[in-house]
């Protein structure tokens, strides 16, 4: 098992909790939705319900809480 990493910086070990709460995460949402056209409609592809509580969006998001990550940026291009 690897307790530590081996960070850019030189003789420099970074254990796993600390590099979760120094990584960005960032979630790319959005795109055309050309496939989704019925649901995308009025509203942009990540914000299409999901389940009928969720939205498309929740999913990597929650994968990136449930992983540590705390610091998460989703990008939604124009």
């Amino acid at each position: 098992m690897i307790d530590c990493f081996q960070s850019p910086i030189p003789n420099v070990l970074m254990d796993p909790k600390s590099l979760q709460n120094t990584t960005l995460a960032i979630v790319m949402g959005g795109g055309a939705g050309t496939r989704l056209f019925p649901l995308t409609q009025k509203r942009a592809k990540p914000a299409v319900p999901l389940g009928g509580k969720y939205r498309l969006v929740d999913i990597p998001i929650s994968n990136c809480l449930n992983s540590g990550f705390r610091q998460v940026y989703v990008s939604n291009p124009v």
